[in-house]
């Protein structure tokens, strides 16, 4: 049971780094638990109308869970975490700007696609960045390499 919740309570650590394998199956992991978690939703609000709120409870904490790993994985890559706000958040704020604009209609659509160019640019180098390209070798500012081999040694 313990190591379970130590499992857990690393989740949500924002310290160290991640793998690209560790970021891959986590954020697995994250969307088979939001996709299960919506699906619930949808199916309880037909019945309980009101009372399927109750499911998007663990909704933060599956977003500060994503976010952690993130963080993590630019660990890895020797960058701050403070580049999830370029490739999330300001895709997110393109995207949304884009279906405003869009919602003019007429011409407003092509400023609308050329709006969430910029947003694709930049999560698709995030997904790049996080997802493909490797660690940085050795120690770095963030800590120890997490694929490097584990060296015991007795005193």
């Amino acid at each position: 049971m313990g190591d379970v919740l130590r499992k857990l309570a690393s989740a949500f650590d924002f310290r160290g780094r991640t793998t690209r394998l560790g970021y891959w199956r986590q954020n697995l992991l994250f969307s088979i638990l939001l996709g299960f978690d919506m699906v619930l939703t949808v199916a309880s609000a037909a019945s309980l109308r009101r009372g399927a709120a109750i499911l998007l409870v663990p909704l933060p904490a599956l977003i500060v869970a994503a976010v952690a790993v993130g963080v993590r994985r630019l660990h890895d890559r020797d960058r701050s975490g403070w580049w999830l706000v370029v490739f999330w958040l300001f895709p997110t704020l393109l995207s949304a700007g884009a279906q405003e604009v869009a919602h003019l209609g007429g011409p407003a659509a092509v400023e609308a696609a050329l709006l969430s160019l910029p947003g694709l640019g930049l999560s698709l180098w995030g997904v790049v960045e996080m997802g493909f390209l490797s660690g940085s070798r050795g120690v770095n500012r963030f800590g120890d390499n997490p694929t490097a081999p584990i060296v015991e040694v007795f005193a």
